[in-house]
């Protein structure tokens, strides 16, 4: 009866420590989230000291908000320390897919924008 208990308890440990994992997509979506409602400083949070100040550059001189925006994660491909998440502005699936780039820095998936 015990070994059940501890068995369950460990699944459910397993199971939490899993679903609260922050892989590249759910970054690269709660930093679409923070930019399109403006939370200019929580995006900073998500990224890179070099993408923060293209965002203060964004907040200075007037960035769009969008609260109502919506965004599809399509597709992420993790490469070591890089990632590359492809997503889709709004619910038209005809619509072009961009990209957001992350690294991977002290274990946390930050957004690594550059001009390319």
């Amino acid at each position: 009866m015990m070994s059940r208990i501890k068995y369950g308890v460990v699944s459910l440990l397993m199971c939490g420590l899993t679903a609260c994992s922050d892989g590249p997509a759910d970054t690269a979506e709660q930093f679409l989230f923070e930019l399109s409602h403006c939370n200019f400083e929580n995006a900073k949070k998500l990224s890179t000291d070099l993408t923060g100040q293209m965002i203060d550059v964004m907040k200075m001189t007037g960035f769009p908000c969008d609260p109502n925006a919506e965004f599809e994660i399509v597709e992420k491909k993790i490469d070591g320390y890089q990632a590359v998440v492809s997503f889709r502005e709004g619910t038209n699936k005809d619509s072009e897919l961009q990209v957001i780039h992350l690294v991977k820095h002290d274990g946390v998936w930050k957004v690594n924008e550059q001009k390319r």
